[in-house]
């Protein structure tokens, strides 16, 4: 037997903080309930945007029903298990997939319903915007509407996982940090949504499509010793201006931005994983400097490897 949830059990208790109509604010909720257990983080740049993130489990298939107060356009990004959604909005449902994001609108009044399966772990992340502001920066409407899935770039995924660690970052700094994460992704987000809408991947055919795949698997499988463009372009069997161009519409980066973004991941999940030291770990995705190796981590994440290194020795405490 499934579980309802109506707006006074729960909606009502945490819509305050997704509104981006409130002022300057951010904050965690976390609510351990009969129904299941959700985490929640947002931050209110005060100027018309808000960010939120859920994790989400429940006991039970359940059925989370919201309803709206105020006229709003939002992002959702869902980085886990697919997510069902009903609205007096729309006559049919919407599936939000996985490694996708959507554009939206809600208006004063509307209804919606959401269906969890139960057991799994669910992981999403909102932009919401004050009424027309997101589409007065949109070029093309219609490039992302409600029932048109956009996959989640290379790019996007990194942000959105810096937005998840937040609490890695100095205090004195957090806020600053979380503003400029939103803002990378906003911009992020509504460029590649401009770009795709003026210039679209139509010149890259199906065996182009393959071939820029290819080139990346053999990009991140050389990481200590990459390929230069013409070698890349010559094994992959494309040429290299497709490369070039290919790489950025398609992977949302350069060819050695993509490769930079892949070694500091990497670097990044050894050190959290594996019982090695900041110079092996450097050496291991390709940097033979260690000093430089730090600057280019702590530019990309905001933090130094070394933050890692003592997170977790507090852990073994």
């Amino acid at each position: 037997m499934g579980t309802y949830i109506s707006t006074s059990q729960l909606w009502d208790r945490i819509e305050k903080e997704f509104s981006p109509y409130e002022k300057r604010n951010s904050g965690s909720i976390i609510l351990e309930e009969d129904f299941g257990n959700m985490s929640l983080n947002f931050f209110n740049t005060g100027s018309g945007i808000n960010y939120s993130s859920c994790v989400a489990t429940f006991h039970e298939d359940t059925i989370l029903e919201g309803q709206y107060n105020k006229n709003i356009s939002y992002l959702i990004f869902n980085t886990s298990t697919n997510i069902k959604m009903e609205s007096n909005n729309y006559s049919s449902s919407l599936d939000l997939n996985t490694n996708t994001y959507y554009k939206g609108q809600r208006f004063n009044g509307l209804k919606e319903k959401a269906l969890y399966q139960k057991n799994k772990k669910y992981i999403f992340h909102y932009l919401v915007f004050e009424d027309n502001l997101l589409e007065s920066l949109i070029k093309d409407e219609n490039k992302l509407s409600l029932n048109l899935s956009n996959q989640i770039l290379l790019q996007q995924n990194i942000l959105l996982k810096e937005l998840s660690e937040i609490t890695l970052i100095e205090e004195n700094i957090r806020d600053l940090y979380y503003e400029s994460k939103i803002l990378e992704l906003t911009y992020n987000t509504i460029n590649n949504l401009n770009e795709s809408s003026s210039k679209s991947l139509h010149f890259l055919n199906k065996k182009d499509i393959e071939a820029l795949h290819k080139a990346k698997e053999i990009l991140f499988e050389n990481i200590n010793n990459p390929p230069s463009l013409k070698e890349l372009a010559h094994k992959s069997a494309i040429n290299e201006f497709k490369l070039k161009k290919g790489f950025k519409q398609l992977f949302g980066n350069t060819v050695y931005g993509l490769l930079q973004e892949y070694r500091l991941n990497k670097a990044k999940k050894l050190l959290e994983t594996d019982d090695i030291n900041i110079s092996e770990a450097a050496y291991l995705v390709g940097y033979k400097n260690i000093s430089h190796f730090s600057t280019v981590f702590k530019k990309h994440f905001g933090y130094s490897p070394i933050n890692i290194r003592k997170k977790q020795k507090r852990y073994y405490l």
